[in-house]
């Protein structure tokens, strides 16, 4: 059998450390699986939707054009967003569209899940945040989606779901069998004292962590052969690059990184009846699953273990049980991530501003299923016969991440709403785009990230 290390040959040469733990009712908060209607494509500038009403182009603020993202069933949209971004610099340092691999980010994310699951007993669940993908890029760096095609069609359906639920069937079986370990090490603990029992407390964290590090590279494994593994080069206008090489080129031409993240001061006036439970309630595999039942809960103190041995490029160890699922926004950013609160009023000027600027914004906002309408690409709140908001429609699949390329605003400079890189295609909405009115905005907006001028930044 091949070792780990030649099987992680090709991300050890990008000098990948640590990993983030997240916790798993984030990542089912986002991008629940979707139907995409057909559409004939519109032929007008994305910022000019039909019914939308009132605009004044000249107090109005918008991005460059980029072809919209399609992440089908692969429920990817914060690895989408984040790639919209990053496709408008690679487009603008090579002088024409480079489509980036949403596939490899998902294998990258996948590898690092399974360690959350295994160390801090977090299930494997589909989507995530724009911060956890920023995270990847800066470790694993930008592979363009022409120089490698996966085995399997990751946005097929099924297919990736198939993925998470084998993950998490393997990663309850794991837990079982380390709560009988631990049971069996209970037992032999109460015969033995002194020295004795020290050795054997050793003895059995040793044996907990190698038990979970081979688990570990079992399913490393299994998604390298389910999904394969993309070359370490890729050719573009004749010159090599490496993922991270190319990510270095982008940073050395860009003045911008991900640096404020603003959530809206206020009590939601509407409240919002989620959908996604319902995962977590049918699923077997992560009913099965728990943070108590994880390597660091079960065997607290194999935590000094990753912790005296660092965090190795070579042997890609985890960053330990430190990296708390609250702290992950700030550690995808190297800790140059600020976040605060504000009003609506100051998120709506700081949006413009840094729209005006030409710097990109992620959103993470409500998903609302009647609300999205994939025919107009408008995205407005249900309103029932007599104006009122209709609050028996206010049910949300989750959060959605989306990049705000641009600001409508009207004459008097007020804003009208946004319009929003989508991940459903070119063939909803307009040319994959939406228009996300303020209404909606200001009821269901999570958060909004802003683009900054950045500090001396490298891959980590």
């Amino acid at each position: 059998m091949l070792r780990f290390r030649h099987l992680m040959a090709f991300f050890i040469a990008l000098s990948i450390s640590g990993y983030p733990s997240a916790n798993a009712g984030w990542f089912s908060s986002f991008c629940q699986s979707l139907l995409f209607p057909s559409r004939e494509e519109v032929g007008l500038p994305p910022h000019e939707f039909p019914g939308v009403k009132d605009v004044d182009l000249s107090k109005s603020s918008f991005l460059n054009h980029a072809p919209a993202k399609q992440q089908s069933f692969a429920n990817c949209c914060a690895i989408s967003s984040v790639h919209a971004r990053y496709e408008r610099d690679v487009a603008r340092i090579f002088k024409k569209s480079i489509s980036l691999s949403d596939e490899f980010h998902i294998l990258t994310t996948l590898l690092f899940k399974i360690e959350d699951g295994l160390y801090n007993g977090n299930a494997v669940l589909e989507g995530g945040w724009p911060s956890m993908t920023e995270w990847m890029v800066r470790r694993f760096g930008l592979y363009p989606s022409f120089a490698w095609k996966p085995r399997i069609d990751l946005f097929a359906p099924f297919e990736y779901e198939a993925i998470v639920s084998h993950l998490n069937r393997e990663i309850a079986h794991f837990q079982t069998q380390l709560r009988e370990l631990r049971q069996a090490d209970e037992v032999r603990f109460s015969q033995l004292e002194g020295a004795d029992l020290e050795s054997a407390k050793r003895e059995s964290n040793e044996q907990a962590m190698k038990f979970a590090n081979e688990t570990r590279n079992f399913l490393s494994q299994y998604l390298f052969k389910k999904i394969g593994l993309p070359p370490p080069t890729f050719v573009i206008d004749g010159k090599f690059y490496t993922p991270l090489s190319l990510y270095r080129k982008v940073l050395s031409s860009n003045s911008e990184a991900p640096n404020l993240k603003l959530m809206p001061l206020r009590t939601r006036e509407v409240s919002v009846a989620l959908e996604v439970d319902a995962e977590r309630r049918t699923n077997p595999n992560i009913r099965k699953i728990s943070q108590e039942s994880g390597l660091f809960s079960v065997y607290p103190e194999t935590a000094s273990l990753v912790e005296s041995r660092g965090t190795s490029h070579n042997e890609m160890q985890p960053l330990g049980p430190t990296l708390s699922p609250s702290l992950l926004d700030a550690h995808s950013h190297a800790n140059d991530l600020k976040s605060r609160s504000e009003s609506l009023e100051s998120i709506h000027a700081e949006i413009f501003r840094t729209l005006s600027e030409k710097r990109p914004v992620y959103l993470a906002i409500e998903y609302l299923r009647d609300s999205f309408n994939h025919q107009t690409g408008i995205v407005s709140v249900p309103h029932d016969l007599h104006g009122r908001i209709d609050r028996n429609q206010i049910h949300s699949a989750g959060l959605h991440a989306m990049l705000i390329t641009g600001v409508y605003r009207n004459s008097e400079g007020s804003v009208l709403g946004y319009l929003a890189e989508n991940s459903y295609g070119d063939r909803v909405g307009v040319q994959g785009y939406f228009f996300i009115e303020r209404e909606y905005f200001d009821l269901f907006l999570e958060n909004v990230t802003l683009t900054g001028p950045k500090e001396k930044r490298r891959p980590l």
